[in-house]
This record gives structure tokens, C-alpha cells and sequence, in this order.
């Protein structure tokens, strides 16, 4: 699954807390992240996926260690079916790389916890 970046800078999630780009955090796809909320469609605060952790392994890190993050946001220009979007602190802790909001898209595999 392809894994993009971006800043939250402390604003909201929607899952409804604020999200630092230090924290372990991981958006879906929204129309991923939209079909596990069938119940409160409207309000994807209530989303069953708020909070729960997923374990990402890099696929263009040799040797690449399994990193677990929280899911606490949708991502409308994530790519593919599965495509997720880390904060800078993930992305550095899936690839390696200090500077990830430059590098583009990298390849993972991921899983729910």
C-alpha cells in the first residue's frame, strides 16, 4: 500500500483530537475509513476505527522493522485502496528518513493490530 505524508500541526482529526506531527498517528483512506462507520455516518468522531493501532513495515527499507500507529484520521488524497497517510514522527520511525513530507510516497504493508 502506498504511505504519504502530512503535517497535522496540532489540528483536529477526524476522529475529533488535535494530532502533533510527533505523535504515532496514521489516517486511512476515506472511503476505507467511511465504510467501518456505518452506524453514526455523520459523525466519524464515533467512527469504530478511532484508536485502534495498525502494525506498517516499510517495503523499500531493507531490513525495515514493524511500527505500530494509531488510527486518528481520514485522508481524502491518500492513494490505492489501502493508502494511509503518516505524521512526520511515523514516517520517520516506518523509513528512516528525517525529512518524509520531501521524499514523496513509499511502499508498506500494514495490518490491524
Amino acid at each position: 500500500a502506498p504511505v504519504t505524508f502530512y503535517s497535522p500541526a496540532g489540528g483536529l482529526g477526524a476522529c475529533g483530537p488535535a494530532i502533533a506531527d510527533t505523535d504515532m498517528v496514521v489516517a486511512l483512506r476515506k472511503e476505507l475509513f467511511e465504510s467501518f462507520n456505518t452506524a453514526n455516518p455523520l459523525n466519524q468522531n464515533l467512527n469504530p476505527l478511532c484508536g485502534t493501532q495498525i502494525v506498517i513495515t516499510s517495503k523499500d527499507v531493507v531490513g525495515a522493522q514493524p511500527v505500530t500507529a494509531t488510527i486518528q484520521d481520514s485522508c481524502v488524497g491518500c492513494q490505492g485502496d489501502h493508502g494511509i497517510d503518516a505524521t512526520p514522527a511515523l514516517c520517520t520511525a516506518v523509513t528512516g528518513q528525517a525529512d518524509c513530507l520531501q521524499q514523496g510516497t513509499f511502499q508498506v504493508s500494514w495490518s490491524f493490530v
